[in-house]
């Protein structure tokens, strides 16, 4: 990654070249703004569409506030273009989560979980292999739209309550979301903290260990102890009827562990994953180069009367161009939000905490508002992080334990909101039935509370 100073001086000669006159970048803001908002109208982001509200509720304020409209508009650029780099990852990850179905390489995963499975351990099961595909992917939303419904459906054989199976997966995919080297929040969070990914991914699996042992042991109390094993064997069949499931579909995951190992760049372990998974999509799937194209770009879709198609389906590069809007956007208010000193109040009182104990409660409650305002886990992480950034400075600590602290709140706690899209998106995909699924998604409460009693025990 660039050093904060480059990027920032790159950004500035970009936009010093990009719009030399004052009237050339008041009109390439508006026409950013209107774009994006038509785009999210025409998508029916109704997210997107109330993120660009407020930016232009914010601008206006901005204006009668005396900033000058080519002001605004450099802000939001230049408070916009830190996105970028996580949104590359962003789409890359699209493409993963589609091109690594049509390699076999999930639906192998799945296949191996599941003929692994004891019934009689089966949301223990669930939350296990949902949280090892959710690290590989680092995508939630990929994690419960593939895993995750093949989960409900054999909860369903099982007669199992698909209100706990629901956290199970929603437990399991945010522990991967937080901490796998491709996620894009893990890389949000390192971007905008100016810290090392592979550091934050030790203490993320540090803070992460006691919350994940504990959920585990909770989900082994909520087994049913069911022994019907009926679905699982024809869920096997069919897996095996639709791909071709040989041990070198796991290569793609192969090349992901061992560069991150490596510690070689996150975008050229993603490109190197889905270089091989095309391969194996062509050579051991038997796919056509066109359709392989094709499948990377519009996602994974079997016939619609395959019993495969709800659980094996989606992703692509082209699925992640709504959220790469709204974090892009967020960023632009986040940006916003600072110059006009909305929270600059909240500061001042969260300034006179005395510890870190202090200082992580008031990032929790920040996060849950950021939450709960922005409706979106990226909004959320970015508005926490502006408001918290000077003080954690101000209070001479690292900025390490200051990205452990957004991971450990913000991150996890915008999934258990449940109008966030980063809850409302597992919950709609999986068709869950009812709200329960909240209060059995044990890791995403338990990795703030435990991070709470560990600082209050060491008096931090």
């Amino acid at each position: 990654m660039l050093s904060t100073s480059l990027l920032h001086q790159d950004l500035q000669k970009q936009l010093t070249t990009f719009g030399r006159g004052k009237k050339m970048k008041k009109y390439l803001g508006v026409i950013l703004v209107l774009t994006t908002m038509i785009l999210n109208i025409l998508a029916k982001s109704y997210v997107g569409i109330g993120v660009n509200g407020v930016l232009i509720f914010l601008g206006i304020i901005a204006l009668i506030k005396g900033f000058k409209l080519e002001e605004i508009v450099e802000n939001g650029y230049l408070s916009g273009k830190k996105s970028l780099l996580v949104i590359k990852i962003f789409l890359l990850v699209g493409g993963i989560s589609s091109i690594w179905i049509m390699s076999g390489t999930i639906p192998t995963v799945v296949y191996q979980g599941i003929r692994l499975m004891n019934p009689n351990y089966f949301y223990l099961s669930s939350f296990l292999i949902t949280s090892v595909v959710a690290f590989l992917l680092g995508s939630a939303f990929g994690t419960s739209g593939t895993v995750g419904i093949a989960m409900i459906a054999i909860g369903k054989g099982l007669g199992a309550d698909l209100s706990i199976v629901g956290g199970t997966v929603i437990s399991g995919a945010y522990f991967g979301d937080r901490c796998s080297p491709v996620s894009s929040s893990a890389n949000l969070v390192a971007t905008l903290t100016k810290t090392n990914l592979y550091i934050n991914i030790k203490n993320m699996l540090k803070t992460g260990a006691i919350p994940f042992v504990l959920s585990g042991i909770l989900y082994v109390l909520c087994n049913s102890g069911s022994n019907e094993i009926v679905k699982n064997i024809a869920m096997l069949d069919l897996l095996e009827k639709n791909f071709n499931l040989t041990y070198l579909n796991f290569l793609p995951i192969v090349i992901i562990l061992v560069l991150t190992l490596l510690k070689v760049n996150v975008k050229i372990s993603l490109i190197l994953s889905i270089v091989m998974a095309m391969i194996l999509s062509y050579f051991i799937q038997g796919r056509e180069i066109v359709d392989i194209v094709r499948i990377l770009f519009l996602g994974f879709f079997l016939e619609r009367d395959n019993p495969l198609y709800p659980i094996l389906k989606g992703g692509g590069i082209l699925s992640m161009w709504k959220t790469a809007i709204i974090i892009f956007i967020s960023c632009c208010l986040s940006g916003l939000i600072q110059m006009l000193k909305i929270f600059s109040k909240i500061e001042e009182i969260i300034l006179k905490s005395k510890s870190e104990f202090s200082l992580f409660i008031w990032t929790v409650i920040v996060s849950i508002i950021a939450g709960m305002l922005g409706c979106n886990q990226s909004i959320a992480v970015v508005m926490t992080i502006d408001i918290m950034k000077k003080i954690y400075e101000i209070k001479k600590i690292s900025r390490e334990k200051f990205a452990i602290d957004i991971e450990n709140s913000a991150i996890v706690l915008a999934a258990g909101i449940p109008w966030n899209l980063a809850s409302l998106f597992p919950a709609t995909v999986m068709e869950l039935p009812s709200l329960k699924y909240l209060a059995y998604s044990y890791f995403i409460f338990l990795v703030p509370i435990v991070r709470i009693i560990e600082k209050k025990i060491y008096k931090k």
